[in-house]
């Protein structure tokens, strides 16, 4: 097992979160309240902060202990393929809706 050094702390992949607290239907407030880490720590943690490992161990704790809602992943986008409705909006406009990868004539 890997020692972590304590003055370095640990770097959360915030999309790897997010989707997590999605797949509980949790807001990161739930989160707070059920791992006993500060709002504050939470917030710059997903903004890429780093954090003690008793953090990390108490944040892990708190997302095994919550249920997982059946079905959430049927409408999750997986973590890093994120894609809001304007940028695939704008991807139809841009090819003529044709997907030809050409931008559409005007």
């Amino acid at each position: 097992m890997e020692v972590l050094d304590r003055r370095s702390g640990v770097k959360l992949d915030a999309a790897k979160l997010d989707h997590e607290l999605g797949r509980r239907a949790m807001t990161a407030y739930d989160l707070a309240q059920l791992s006993g880490v500060g709002e504050g720590t939470l917030s710059r943690a997903r903004n890429g902060h780093t954090v003690q490992p008793g953090t990390l161990r108490r944040i892990t704790a708190a997302l095994l202990a919550a249920p997982i809602l059946d079905g959430a992943d049927l409408l999750l986008a997986q973590p890093g393929q994120e894609r809001t409705a304007r940028a695939s909006t704008l991807a139809v406009q841009a090819t003529g809706g044709q997907g030809s990868g050409q931008p559409a004539a005007r």
